[in-house]
């Protein structure tokens, strides 16, 4: 329909079309690591489909909200494969355990208004590494030793990093486990 106001500018177009609208809920296929250190930090990939049809996407943990570092979105949603999901890549927060004693923890997913506990889905906040010593306990100034660091639970670090301050100039070394109870750096 098309109608004119002889005193308007304007002209009003009526137009009525069928228009089919659906909505869609996100849905989580995975989550990886399961587990993780207490005091946060642990890089997370969440798997699913529709990650990314909403206008905020926040997940939480423990009392505290995760991260995101990144969100990867796949173009194709017609099959289940790992290589046509959306992947979130978040940092978890650190352990709170005012909010549980139990260190098995449900993730919550908001997406704008929309909120659900992924009951599928545990978290597990495992202990800290713990240091007990090092070897050797002193280096040249120029570097380039490598230092053995034992300790326990270390199976649960992804990238580990010492820090160093010698004459208060800090020096960041990065290192992989080498076992559950030791590192080289």
């Amino acid at each position: 329909t098309n109608t004119k106001n002889p005193n308007s500018l304007y002209t009003t177009y009526n137009i009525s079309t069928p228009l089919i609208f659906k909505y869609i809920n996100p849905q989580i296929y995975s989550i990886e690591p399961s587990r993780g250190i207490k005091s946060g930090g642990t890089l997370i990939k969440i798997s699913g489909k529709h990650l990314y049809c909403g206008s905020t996407l926040t997940f939480s943990m423990s009392g505290g909200l995760c991260e995101i570092i990144s969100i990867k979105q796949s173009g194709n949603h017609h099959h289940h494969q790992t290589d046509s999901l959306d992947q979130v890549f978040c940092r978890t927060p650190a352990f709170n355990s005012n909010n549980s004693n139990n260190n098995n923890v449900f993730i919550q997913m908001r997406m704008d208004d929309y909120v659900v506990v992924l009951d599928k889905f545990k978290f597990e906040f495992v202990n800290d590494p713990k240091l007990v010593s090092f070897q050797p306990d002193r280096t040249i100034e120029s570097g380039g030793l490598t230092m053995t660091i034992e300790g326990r639970d270390f199976e649960y670090i992804q990238t580990a990093s010492l820090y160093l301050t010698p004459n208060l100039i800090q020096h960041r070394i990065s290192s992989n486990p080498v076992s559950y109870t030791h590192l080289r750096a």
